[in-house]
């Protein structure tokens, strides 16, 4: 494997030369993490039981004639606190000790992802008790991971991380599932645990394989390049600075007041009949989208038409740009709104934006776990420095003033 790995390194040096010591460490790093999910269920349980400080030996029992013999492997796991579960998994016919060894790790793994898809309450007496010994394990054993740990366990999906970096609010209820396993005693959220949602969200948004950070480092002086990375500086200042505004209605207004020209026409604001209580997040994206629309509309010469509405909760933002080419000017915008803030959506249509922002969001009801990962999910950007430092910082060159020249 060594030999190999040489050879890919000498024919990129041969072909590229100095330039790959410009190249951003995200590429080794997408391609190591990609690599998680080919290793065998073996190394990934051990990977697992490092992060969370659970040792764990194999033992074997032999069966049948020296000729054919016959291995049954059972784990041996010893979590943080000391207490100690084992797992026996069998096998039929005549399975070697690789096959055992490897049988057993993958049942581990198999109980462990039980809580994703609701059967928790399907298991059978034994795998619930190997299932609540290892939830307690990683909540108790939980340190302080360092970053590459940390796409370890994304790349798991350990304690719903994939779920909230995805989105999927709704399957991040896992925690509900799991509420009889932990007892009462599994209410409390470790402080670890509370400290880890926010950073695997920042890693995602933010980090050196997120879109934001790939779109500021586009290289090229084509439109489009151009494009994508203005949007992403615009992103990035909806999510590291406020407008001076206090409402939702203030940034409409001041929007309209400073940025708009005579010969656009703007819409109907409709805004008085719900209070919208927005994350203060969601005022720098409301602002940043409504002077992107402007200086799309502006750059095509032609109008734009702005309706704001609240409803059930939600703000609903359309911008109308007449014979302006939407999609070239805010796909890439509307991406990165869509993977750098929480409850959002923002819809590109041939002669329209459509933004919708969900406020006033609750997490009391739910479990102690979920509520912790959903107030992550909701808040903006944990480390600032970091967002405004690295992402400022990665453009391939220096941001562009006009993005449609």
């Amino acid at each position: 494997m060594s030999d190999a790995i040489q050879a890919v390194v000498a024919a990129a040096w041969r072909i590229h030369g100095p330039r790959l010591l410009r190249r951003r460490r995200a590429v080794l790093d997408d391609w190591l993490a990609a690599l998680e999910h080919q290793h065998d269920p073996v190394t990934i349980l051990a990977t697992m039981a490092t992060t969370y400080g659970i040792d764990h030996d194999y033992t074997y029992d032999v069966s049948g004639p020296d000729h054919l013999k016959s291995f049954t492997a059972t784990i041996r796991l010893r979590d943080a606190r000391g207490c100690v579960h084992r797992w026996t998994q069998r096998l039929p016919g005549t399975p070697g000790k690789p096959e055992a060894k490897r049988a057993t790790a993958e049942a581990v793994l198999d109980i462990l992802a039980t809580p994703v898809n609701g059967a928790v309450d399907d298991l059978p007496a034994p795998e619930r008790d190997l299932l609540a010994f290892l939830l307690r394990a990683q909540l108790d054993g939980l340190d302080q991971p360092t970053e590459r740990q940390r796409a370890r366990m994304l790349a798991r999906g350990d304690l719903g991380t994939d779920f909230l970096t995805t989105g999927d609010t709704e399957a991040f209820a896992w925690a509900e599932r799991i509420r009889q396993l932990l007892g009462p005693g599994g209410t409390a959220v470790p402080d670890a645990l509370r400290e880890l949602y926010p950073k695997v969200l920042d890693d995602t948004r933010l980090g050196p394989g997120s879109l934001l950070r790939r779109m500021a480092a586009e290289p090229g002086s084509d439109v489009a390049s151009v494009v994508r990375r203005n949007a992403a500086d615009a992103v990035r200042r909806a999510l590291s600075s406020r407008p001076q505004a206090a409402s939702v209605r203030d940034v409409d207004q001041d929007w309209w007041r400073d940025q708009a020209p005579d010969h656009r026409r703007h819409g109907p604001r409709d805004m008085r009949q719900e209070i919208f209580r927005p994350p203060p997040i969601y005022l720098g994206a409301l602002d940043e989208t409504l002077k992107w629309g402007g200086e799309a509309a502006e750059a095509a010469d032609t109008r734009i038409d702005v309706e704001l509405t609240v409803q059930d909760g939600t703000l609903h933002v359309w911008l109308g740009l007449d014979k302006a080419d939407v999609r070239a000017a805010c796909d890439d915008s509307a991406r990165l709104l869509l993977h750098a803030l929480s409850y959002t959506d923002c819809l590109v249509g041939d002669d329209q934006v459509r933004l919708r922002l969900h406020g006033d969001l609750e997490t009391d009801p739910l479990h102690p776990l979920a509520a912790a990962g959903m107030d992550a999910y909701a808040s903006g950007p944990k480390d600032r420095r970091r967002l405004i430092e690295q992402v400022a910082d990665g453009s391939a060159e220096a941001q562009d003033k006009q993005p449609y020249s």
